[in-house]
């Protein structure tokens, strides 16, 4: 398991959340937890909504990888940023 940094940009309401770290096997699946429920997104039903507080495509997902995680880490989201304000 890895550990991620993940950071959108698209996405500014006082809702939205900046970013979260996340432990994932793979880049591309922390690029789509959702951050509250940790959960994959279905991209396509465009959540675009104003409450949606995620970014609203993948192209706008950054993900920088941070390192291994501890021998056991179940895949999640371990802390997300303060809704912005």
């Amino acid at each position: 398991m890895n550990l991620y940094l993940v950071s959108q940009g698209s996405q500014s309401s006082s809702m939205a959340f900046e970013s979260m770290v996340v432990a994932a096997p793979s880049k591309k699946v922390a690029a789509n937890m959702h951050p509250e429920t940790g959960e994959p997104i279905v991209w396509d039903f465009h959540p675009r909504a104003d409450n949606w507080p995620w970014a609203g495509e993948p192209d706008d997902v950054d993900v920088e990888y941070i390192g291994k995680a501890k021998a056991g880490t179940p895949r999640g989201v371990i802390c997300v940023s303060a809704c912005r304000e």
